[in-house]
């Protein structure tokens, strides 16, 4: 049972019944919509969007995670009762490659009381892909400080409490966004949701009010996360169970539920443990100067593929995949020497006995 099994069963609206995971984890994926033009720039109702025209244009859900799941949960939430009267607003899109820049995020109003800031996880650009990779090194990638400046000013613009929720890379900016506003704005946040985020080069222990507000993050990972236990510090999280394997546990739409809540597991498989011990072992041996230019050699080939996404490469690697094995031949002999050291102490990192199984 999954998550369009919980929309099946629950149809109290939000003045009967608060805010779950569950909600938060639905809410989450209003981010990953592109609303049309005429949407973005005023408060809209969730029904509004039950027109033909637009959950069939294709552009809506293509920058979603899960792209089939993503248009059956929007042609569910249009009609639902619990979220079909639920008023969306400030919908702010960045895509920048010369800033590596991936940024979405949404707000909900639940009530006039209490709105819902979502951001949007990671997208099939390469773009987007590169900034999760500046999260091994930078203390802040822009998205960060996109995250933190929307909710300021969604604080600014709007009274009463707020919940933060993101899927993903979602999640990262939207913790960040927690720690780096004032301790007055945090007072305000009730709840944060984090979906198998990745964590952070750093930690966020020197806050003020680190230990209060750390009481009102929760963090849910698939018992074989991988992508969520990247750069993971704290071992506070929740296990979720899930139909898929390995790395496809990221797809939340697998995630499995029980009632009103995920269906828990008290221990993470032994892939993941492996799997994260050994990236984060290699990601730590590197030098500041080596992950910034490994991470910009590799984008930059990936670029040139004229590829328009990861997508795009993988389902068409008879087409991409020469055109990038000769971009790397095309490199000059240092580039090409720095990454084969790198593709060699990543080997050494996976290959090391000792492994940490503590999280």
């Amino acid at each position: 049972m999954n998550i369009f099994h919980y929309l099946k069963k629950q149809n109290a609206t939000f003045s009967e019944t608060e805010v779950n995971r569950l909600d938060a984890l639905v809410l989450s994926w209003f981010s990953y919509y592109n609303y049309p033009d005429e949407l973005s720039d005023k408060p809209f109702i969730v029904s509004a969007l039950n027109k033909k025209e637009i959950l069939k244009e294709k552009k809506f859900t293509i920058e979603a995670s899960d792209g089939p799941n993503s248009r059956k949960l929007i042609k569910r939430l249009v009609s639902h009762p619990r979220f079909k009267d639920l008023k969306l607003s400030d919908f702010v899109r960045k895509t920048d490659i010369p800033s590596t820049t991936q940024f979405a995020a949404v707000t909900i109003e639940i009530n006039p009381r209490l709105h819902v800031i979502a951001y949007r996880g990671t997208d099939p650009s390469f773009v987007g892909w590169k900034e999760d990779f500046l999260l091994s090194y930078k203390e802040a990638i822009p998205s960060h400080d996109m995250a933190l400046d929307y909710l300021e000013k969604a604080m600014e613009k709007y009274e009463g409490e707020f919940i933060l929720t993101g899927h993903s890379k979602g999640g990262n900016v939207a913790i960040f966004a927690f720690y780096k506003t004032s301790v007055e704005n945090r007072k305000r946040i009730k709840a944060l949701y984090s979906f198998d985020s990745p964590g952070f080069a750093y930690d966020f222990k020197d806050v003020e009010d680190y230990q209060e507000a750390n009481d009102k993050v929760h963090k849910m990972i698939p018992k074989s996360s991988i992508i969520g236990m990247f750069f993971e510090k704290e071992p506070d999280f929740a296990i979720v169970d899930s139909s898929f394997i390995f790395i496809f546990q990221h797809d939340a739409f697998s995630w499995q539920v029980k009632g009103n809540d995920f269906k828990y597991k008290k221990r993470r498989t032994r892939q993941s443990k492996f799997i994260a011990s050994r990236f984060n072992t290699w990601v730590e041996s590197l030098s500041l100067e080596e992950k910034e230019k490994f991470t910009d050699l590799v984008f930059d080939l990936f670029y040139k593929t004229k590829a328009n996404d990861f997508f795009t490469f993988l389902f068409q690697i008879p087409k991409y995949g020469p055109k990038l094995i000769s971009l790397y031949k095309g490199l000059d002999l240092v580039d090409k020497l720095f990454l084969k050291r790198m593709v060699k102490s990543f080997q050494k990192a996976w290959l090391k006995k000792k492994i940490d199984f503590e999280n």
